[in-house]
């Protein structure tokens, strides 16, 4: 298999935001900038627990930029 990348992202929602790891197979785009919109292909989020500790883990088949779309003139 691929190595395991992990990616952060900024998950915005009714004024909160939250940081989540994304594991992603393989080494993710060199066009990913810092602050700018992915789309993320295949995401999966697995709850899990351990002693008293508890948590989502997150992976995905793929992360990529999204293009903006050049408008009609």
């Amino acid at each position: 298999g691929e190595p395991l990348y992990v990616v952060q992202l900024i998950a915005l929602a009714e004024g909160e935001a939250e940081i989540l790891a994304v594991k992603v197979p393989g080494q993710p785009s060199q066009a990913i900038r810092q602050g700018h919109p992915v789309k993320v292909t295949g995401l999966v989020a697995q709850p899990w627990s351990m002693n008293d500790r508890a948590g989502v883990a997150f992976r995905a088949a793929r992360i990529e930029p999204v293009v903006a779309q050049a408008k009609a003139s």
